[in-house]
């Protein structure tokens, strides 16, 4: 099962891929640095429903067999 984080609650400790989500979309995004913005922030597809605003809820990508 799928553990989802609200975004609100908590942000990723660490720069990587994630699942992201709107409450109705999944995507994959990219969470990492933003020299301009001097902080973390969402990098989805291009052609993702989701845009980095959007996301609320985010998740650690685990393959079956995976803890």
């Amino acid at each position: 099962m799928i553990k989802w984080v609200p975004l609100d609650k908590c942000k990723p400790e660490v720069e990587g891929q994630y699942l992201v989500s709107d409450g109705e979309h999944v995507d994959v995004a990219v969470y990492q640095y933003d020299s301009w913005e001097k902080d973390f922030e969402w990098y989805p597809p291009d052609m993702s429903p989701l845009a980095r605003d959007q996301i609320t809820h985010w998740a650690i990508i685990n393959l079956p067999g995976e803890a």
